[in-house]
């Protein structure tokens, strides 16, 4: 949406706003002066970054707060819709023969698409593109980590649900779990 390109973009500045804070000291107190730098403009160049310390974390905690937090939620809610799916179309309840290498197949012949690669590959496809890349490093970095570790815990709270069980779903499931 139109809200969130802007987010996007105000991320962008917010972490050059950061790093230009980060790297203020050297290029003000020291770069001038090499290599003639004395210990006042050392001394100087920690006071400083000291000082510019408190601005750069407030510009984190925003961007955290404002922009990263409503993004990785809304992400997460849709990777609960998407595990929702599991118990909507009975993933690994149908699966009763041992499962092949591949695990494309179960003993039967009946093709068994991974609930992974079937449901969750493309949605992550889409996350990468659409923020992960787009975004900052550190930024990108949060965002990534806590979608990675609600899905983690999401697919394993709802597959420890599924009652019963056969030996080619465990196969499946176990599967599953690696491709993750």
């Amino acid at each position: 949406t139109e809200a969130l390109a802007h987010d996007m973009k105000v991320t962008k500045i917010m972490y050059f706003m950061s790093e230009c804070l980060q790297n203020a000291s050297e290029k003000v107190f020291l770069e001038p002066y090499r290599p003639a730098v004395t210990n006042q403009l050392e001394e100087a160049s920690n006071i400083s970054i000291q000082a510019l310390l408190p601005a750069r974390k407030e510009i984190d905690n925003m961007v955290n707060k404002l922009i990263l937090h409503p993004i990785y939620r809304a992400l997460n809610k849709r990777i609960v819709s998407i595990m929702g799916r599991m118990h909507q179309e009975g993933a690994y309840l149908n699966q009763q023969g041992s499962s092949r290498s591949n695990g494309l197949e179960n003993a039967e012949g009946a093709n068994v698409s991974s609930f992974v690669h079937k449901h969750l590959s493309g949605f992550y496809d889409i996350l990468y593109g659409k923020f992960l890349q787009k975004l900052p490093p550190p930024y990108s970095f949060v965002v990534g980590s806590a979608v990675s570790i609600f899905s983690v815990y999401t697919f394993v709270s709802t597959a420890s649900l599924i009652r019963p069980m056969g030996e080619g779903a465990k196969m499946q499931l176990t599967q599953d779990l690696a491709d993750f």
